[in-house]
């Protein structure tokens, strides 16, 4: 029986979007969101930041129409991905990304179109690799 996670996250985005190509050319956008979860009897809510990668022609469409910038409320559809490396030191590190298949922002910008605007129509039909292989 196949089995599936996805993720959805509703925050605020913690610094400007990074948008660059892979060294094969592959488009790539990151940037991190953080959730707040309220905690009866504390006075401080508990945050939480994801790591957010998106990839390929969906990546290049978000980038070129939509400025995701800090502060920015939006919405992340996507999957979980444990991306594992060994550090400088030898140890091995992992860090928990989001792999997102979709982004719609919530600022209310006037700058700021819409992910369904007709610019973006073809890229989602893309997914988020355009069906290449995740280059991590």
């Amino acid at each position: 029986m196949p089995s599936v996670a996805n993720v959805q996250i509703v925050g605020h985005v913690g610094k400007d979007a990074e948008f660059r190509y892979t060294k094969s050319g592959q488009p790539v956008l990151t940037f991190s969101v953080a959730t707040n979860k309220w905690q009866p009897g504390e006075n401080n809510d508990i945050t939480t930041w994801w790591n957010v990668v998106m990839f390929g022609q969906r990546a290049e469409s978000l980038h070129n129409h939509v400025d995701i910038r800090k502060g920015d409320a939006v919405t992340v559809f996507g999957e979980p991905y444990l991306d594992t490396w060994q550090g400088q030191d030898g140890n091995d590190r992992q860090t928990l990304k989001v792999v997102a298949s979709e982004v719609m922002s919530m600022s209310g910008r006037k700058d700021t179109p819409d992910w369904g605007d007709a610019a973006d129509q073809g890229a989602q039909a893309q997914g988020a690799t355009g069906g290449d292989i995740i280059p991590f």
